[in-house]
């Protein structure tokens, strides 16, 4: 009975003995600055209990009115006097909204028993410029460049698209210059002489024997076009939908021989009625119409005479 009497009379003693508290280092602060808060749970050296911790109220990571908690401090244990035994944990929170805010009040856990501390005041607001005050526009300060200064800031603007310019030109040099030279290139090829060409032609109209096989018209018809394209190379005579006779009277005026323009004279006649078939022509005919034209285009060919005089030059 006296124990029970002793423990009702020492109990609010015990209660008023014990003090939790909760501190902070700054109370006015910037969005986002951090503030450590100290949580000090005080009782006299002589009570022992087993178990301590403090816990928030709500979510450590989320305590309301955009709390953030950024880190904590293990508990520590200090010793005043030796009359008081001090637990104290240090945590670091931050927020990141303005205004007056009210941090919760935080919870100690001793054995079975729980205390609630004190609540904290913020107030929380932007950072501070040094003046509000709108000052005057300055005026447009003129600065004379001169001719070289402007180009020189034109080529810092346009130096890409400057040389991009420049081997566009170098380009298009390049490809006029390959294209010319392939040109004189081409042109300085040896032009084979139209003589030659028709002699050759004469060759293969021989070994296709035409006329060996009936087909009169056909040899004819080759051995005057032939004979058309010398002389229109060699007399300058036109010889493109021309008659026989149109022909001969251009060549009168030419520097031709009597005794060939009588040899081309009688070809033509030849040719001319077998080109009608008012005539079929004998061996013989066709055999010295052939010769006559071989013969004429290797005496009167101007390579050959062109080639004579250069010599006679150079001998002299």
């Amino acid at each position: 009975m006296k124990k029970f009497l002793l423990f009702v009379l020492l109990c609010p003693l015990f209660g008023l003995t014990q003090e939790f508290s909760v501190k902070a280092n700054k109370t006015n602060l910037l969005i986002g600055e951090p503030s450590i808060i100290e949580l000090n749970f005080s009782v006299p050296s002589n009570i022992k209990f087993d178990t301590i911790f403090f816990k928030l109220m709500g979510e450590d990571k989320n305590l309301g009115n955009n709390w953030e908690i950024w880190s904590k401090s293990p508990i520590d244990t200090l010793y005043k006097n030796g009359n008081f035994t001090s637990y104290i944990q240090k945590i670091e929170i931050a927020n990141f909204d303005t205004g007056k805010f009210e941090f919760p009040p935080l919870i100690a856990y001793v054995d079975q028993k729980k205390y609630f501390s004190n609540s904290l005041y913020f107030n929380i607001k932007l950072q501070e410029t040094e003046s509000d005050e709108i000052k005057p526009i300055k005026s447009i300060k003129h600065i004379d460049l001169s001719w070289i200064d402007h180009i020189l800031f034109f080529i810092k603007c346009y130096w890409i698209w400057m040389l991009i310019f420049i081997a566009s030109i170098i380009l298009v040099i390049a490809i006029i210059k390959k294209w010319f030279n392939k040109t004189v290139k081409i042109k300085e090829k040896v032009k084979i002489p139209l003589s030659i060409t028709l002699l050759k032609e004469l060759d293969k109209l021989e070994k296709k024997e035409y006329w060996q096989n009936g087909n009169y018209k056909k040899y004819y018809s080759d051995l005057a076009e032939i004979i058309w394209r010398f002389i229109e190379d060699r007399y300058d005579v036109s010889t493109y939908e021309k008659t026989s006779n149109e022909i001969l009277n251009s060549l009168k005026w030419k520097n031709i021989s009597d005794d060939s323009l009588k040899k081309i004279k009688y070809f033509f006649s030849i040719s001319d009625e077998v080109k009608f078939a008012k005539q079929i022509p004998n061996q013989k005919d066709n055999v010295e119409s052939f010769n006559m034209i071989k013969h004429f285009i290797e005496n009167e060919r101007l390579d050959i005479q062109i080639n004579d005089d250069e010599k006679n030059i150079s001998d002299a």
